[in-house]
């Protein structure tokens, strides 16, 4: 019998645009299932780029082991994770995506699949494009690094001069529509400045996060749907 897998799963949307896969999905959490597709596929890690009001940077499973035992002390040698993973097939030398799409809908929440991935193999490295001012992203990337995680973050001001050539391949591109707060977010500077990861991307991946996309944006008449086809039509025209 086949394996249940990503090109089965109704909740995602598979583009190729000029033969770059690009898959569309609701909640950021329901990234991970695709990055270990990805891993798996590939048997590597990679290097992810993320572009995202939040940092999405949580320490893996955090919700569920407070909702579950009341402990704030969260690590992937809590029983409660223990529980949740065993007998679940994540890495990328045994993955299953039954059983990562399981993990993800039901215990991973939408601020903790960054470190998730990280966690399970699928990324070696992150660098966070987000709406932190300079002094807090320096603290978290700071605080991560003493955690042991290759981490990078960048304040939205930084987003067209970081040299993006220098991120080392393989890499995953991915979006959350909740970082276009206004129409002219995806301008021709952004264009410009993220060429190279569109073109030397393996996978983009695009989370629609339509209530936090309401909650962050700055512009009443833009649209989640808007934000969607413009940034759809920027990577078309960069490839």
């Amino acid at each position: 019998m086949e394996k249940y897998t990503l090109e089965d799963c109704s909740m995602y949307t598979h583009l190729q645009i000029k033969n770059k896969d690009v898959y569309i999905f609701e909640a950021h959490n329901m990234a991970l299932p695709v990055w270990g597709t990805y891993s798996d596929r590939y048997q590597t890690e990679f290097n992810l780029i993320t572009f995202d009001s939040h940092t999405d940077t949580r320490t893996p499973f955090t919700a569920e082991v407070i909702s579950r035992s009341n402990d704030f002390e969260v690590s992937p040698k809590h029983p409660v994770v223990k529980d949740i993973l065993k007998g679940k097939h994540y890495k990328k030398d045994e993955f299953c995506f039954e059983d990562v799409f399981k993990i993800a809908l039901q215990y991973v929440r939408n601020d903790e699949h960054i470190l998730t991935a990280d966690y399970f193999g699928y990324i070696k490295s992150y660098n966070v494009i987000c709406d932190l001012d300079d002094f807090e992203a320096k603290g978290y990337e700071s605080d991560d690094r003493v955690r042991g995680y290759d981490a990078k973050y960048f304040v939205r001001e930084q987003q067209s001069k970081i040299n993006y050539n220098d991120i080392e391949l393989p890499i995953i591109l991915d979006f959350d529509l909740d970082y276009f707060i206004h129409d002219n977010c995806i301008n021709e500077e952004l264009k410009k400045a993220i060429a190279p990861l569109v073109k030397n991307a393996t996978l983009i991946t695009i989370a629609k996060e339509p209530e936090y996309f309401e909650q962050c944006k700055m512009q009443n008449d833009y649209t989640n749907k808007k934000a969607l086809e413009d940034l759809l039509l920027m990577i078309e025209q960069v490839l």
